[in-house]
């Protein structure tokens, strides 16, 4: 409406940060009330259904959450459609990184005035007051923009360092390697993601525009870039339930970026050098390939190269056999299942009474929630990874029932308890061992390498 001022703000329920921008955007919408008009548009929210589904899920969700806020939230909200139209116009069109919340502040002419990623409520208002006493001049600000981009270059100094011919976002191929910094904050991945390249809708792949193609890692051990880049690109990580598909276990023909490489792979590099102290190092790495050559296996391919420039370790991938649990059976163990009385639906837990004595009723479950838990409990016990296999040959989710204790097993991390309850219901868990695919770290072949 030409004349109003606009802060269009984009985040999620999901977003930490979002919740935080909520009561500060009330209070701009209250300070401001008649000549700004604020906006909160829901944007990225998981959406598992088809795109033309009549009221997909996540309307409902983010209508909960915005009932959730109650005074706290006094703006208008909208939330994007399944086609992801105002993420790809707006987010995507900014071209300043994927991440929420941005806020936009659109002038009395219809105009973006100003972009912040995250919320910047001092600058945010600083403009505000400049759109509305007129003292904010459109050209004056284009002017500005054209003088920071007159840059000049020092072939002296390396390329985009020190903003020696700009900022160096507009690179086709580049590769990073710096030692840590312990006050950069950020997530170490487990694998160079593959599943990126093989989701079938067009607007999920526009969602991941940003990072297709790269890979990023800081404060990460020198063996765990090694590691991530000669292991699988799957996950190693136990199956789980997913709380976008009713809390069941995927259906990996429909979901194929949702398998795993548990047990197939071991967890981490074994290290066979004289030495490990550069190998327990950390460090920075960042690799960035142009989109159409950016698979997973181009990327592992690259850093395998970029670490053997710097380092020269020889690094192998090998079949050795490791350490597993194997989860069997008792003889009559079938007699305790239950066939679940609602197939299809979520795990489910309760309280019932049976035989006078109070006890929890576990709907739905599989073989593979007890995988789970072992899996959690012996890394909480022994501080390690070790895998455990289903050896029982029980398929389909049946309903079971354990005494009460069993959460207070799982609360204290009890790994004895929880081994009990097994054994009370006819399972029960063997060491033994598996051949599975090893990164193996050894000196280079050459100490001038190094």
């Amino acid at each position: 409406k030409e004349g109003t001022v606009y802060v269009v703000e984009m985040g999620a329920t999901w977003c930490k940060p979002c919740a935080v921008a909520i009561p500060k955007l009330t209070k701009i919408a209250k300070k401001y009330k008649g000549q700004v008009e604020v906006i909160g548009v829901f944007v990225q929210e998981m959406n598992y259904e088809p795109i033309n589904t009549p009221n997909p899920k996540y309307l409902e969700k983010v209508r909960k959450y915005v009932e959730r806020q109650g005074d706290d939230m006094e703006y208008l909200v909208a939330v994007d459609g399944p086609e992801k139209t105002i993420d790809q116009q707006w987010i995507d069109g900014m071209g300043k990184g994927r991440g929420v919340p941005q806020t936009f502040v659109i002038d009395k002419n219809g105009i973006i005035a100003g972009h912040f990623t995250g919320m910047d409520e001092v600058s945010l208002e600083a403009l505000l007051v400049a759109i509305l006493d007129d003292s904010y001049s459109l050209e004056t600000q284009i002017e500005k923009d054209a003088g920071t981009r007159a840059l000049r270059f020092d072939h002296y100094k390396p390329l985009f360092v020190g903003g020696n011919a700009g900022k160096g976002d507009d690179f086709i191929f580049r590769s990073i390697l710096t030692k840590a910094d312990e006050e950069i904050g950020g997530y170490v991945p487990d694998v160079v993601d593959g599943h990126l390249w093989v989701y079938g809708s067009k607007s999920l792949t526009e969602r991941y525009r940003e990072v297709m193609g790269s890979v990023q890692v800081v404060n990460s051990e020198l063996a765990h870039l090694y590691y991530i880049a000669y292991t699988d690109t799957l996950r190693n990580w136990t199956e789980s339930r997913h709380p976008g598909y009713g809390k069941r276990y995927v259906n990996y023909d429909e979901f194929p970026y949702w398998q795993r490489s548990y047990y197939d792979y071991w967890s981490e590099p074994i290290i066979e050098a004289q030495s490990d102290s550069l190998l327990k190092e950390k460090w920075n790495y960042a690799l960035k390939v142009p989109e159409e050559r950016g698979t997973a296996a181009y990327l592992q391919k690259c850093m395998r190269e970029d670490l053997d420039r710097y380092f020269g370790y020889d690094v192998s991938l090998q079949i050795r056999e490791m350490p597993c649990f194997y989860i069997k059976t008792q003889p009559g163990f079938e007699k305790k299942l239950v066939p679940t009385r609602t197939p299809g639906l979520s795990l489910d837990t309760r309280k019932i009474k049976f035989n006078g004595e109070m006890y929890n009723l576990f709907s739905n479950w599989d073989i593979r929630d007890f995988i789970k838990n072992l899996h959690y409990l012996y890394s909480r016990n022994f501080k390690g990874i070790c895998p455990f296999i289903d050896k029982t040959g029980i398929t389909g989710e049946s309903d079971i029932i354990v005494p009460l204790k069993h959460r207070e097993v799982l609360g204290n991390h009890d790994w004895d308890g929880y081994l009990k309850i097994l054994n009370d219901l006819g399972l029960y868990v063997e060491k033994g061992t598996k051949p599975m695919k090893v990164v193996v770290i050894k000196d280079p072949n050459s100490q001038n390498d190094l």
